[in-house]
């Protein structure tokens, strides 16, 4: 068992190159050294449903699997989730989709 559990369903926000691009040197070493600093950013790119980009544009917030609340805005055809916007939508993924944002949502 494990909170994965859901029938697989879940959303990644995954980060891009410029996502690990706009993190400071300090901040790199920091995530790289803290293995729990990891699994909570990873989880804060995670929701335990499958929500689609249509569904996403619907949607005020959304609730992480590291228990925050990410604002969702929406400026024309720009989509951002937290601080990041989204630039690729709707990857399937085994029982869950992907979505590509350009920056690391650090909880």
């Amino acid at each position: 068992g494990g909170k994965y559990d859901k029938n697989g369903e879940f959303t990644f926000f995954a980060p891009n190159d410029e996502a690990f691009m706009s993190l400071d040197a300090d901040q790199t070493a920091d995530l790289l050294t803290d293995p729990a600093q990891i699994l909570d950013v990873l989880q804060n790119h995670t929701l335990a449903d499958t929500v689609t980009a249509d569904e996403l544009t619907s949607m005020e917030t959304v609730e992480t699997e590291a228990g925050e609340t990410l604002v969702v805005t929406i400026d024309g055809e720009v989509v951002r989730v937290g601080e990041a916007t989204v630039v690729s939508t709707d990857i399937e993924a085994a029982g869950g989709v992907i979505h590509v944002v350009d920056g690391l949502l650090i909880p």
